[in-house]
Formats: structure tokens, C-alpha cells, sequence
């Protein structure tokens, strides 16, 4: 996943905050799935990572100053800020897809 997203970021298929976020997701990934241990989004060092994402803060800033403070206060959950992460990346890639096809 790593290489494929560095590949995306070098021809300029994606910009820096997606692929920063994209790198983070990684690890958030890779904690939650190679540990002995049970943990999940409460987790001090997932919980870190999350707080890294850049798509929580783009999400708010286009959302307008009427739903900042609703939304800044749903997004102090990590998990919430993983999700909309996931869902941002997922979307822009999906758009591309769509203009590629219609070419």
C-alpha cells in the first residue's frame, strides 16, 4: 500500500495532505492489526496518529463557519477523525475514477 501511495503522490495523483493522511491511515492500520495485545481507537499511540489527519480539517473548512463548532467537537473522537479520513481519501479517488472514464 505504502509504495502504490508514494507512486500516486511522485506523478501528482494525489496531493500532499491525502498522501500524508493515506501514510497514517497505514499505521493506524498496522497497529490495530499486528499487536498481541486488544486495542482499538483509544489507544494512546492510535489515538496520536489520529489527531495527525489532515481530512477532518479540510472536511470543517468546507463545511462553513456554521457547522465548525458541531463538527470540531464530533472530531475530537480518533475514530470519528479516522473515518472521515477514509471516507475523504475514498471520495477523491472515486472522483478521479469518474474523470478518467469520461475522458
Amino acid at each position: 500500500m505504502e509504495s502504490r501511495c508514494d507512486i500516486a503522490y511522485c506523478v501528482r495523483y494525489i496531493g500532499k495532505k491525502a498522501y500524508q493522511d493515506i501514510r497514517i491511515i497505514v499505521q493506524i492500520r498496522n497497529k490495530l492489526a499486528h499487536t498481541d495485545k486488544k486495542i482499538d481507537f483509544s489507544d494512546k499511540e492510535v489515538a496520536d496518529l489520529c489527531t495527525k489527519l489532515n481530512s477532518p480539517g479540510i472536511f470543517i473548512k468546507q463545511r462553513g463557519e456554521r457547522d465548525k463548532g458541531d463538527l470540531e467537537k464530533e472530531f475530537e473522537d480518533p475514530q470519528q477523525k479516522f473515518n472521515i479520513s477514509v471516507a475523504m481519501i475514498v471520495d477523491l479517488i472515486i472522483d478521479d475514477i469518474k474523470a478518467i472514464i469520461n475522458l
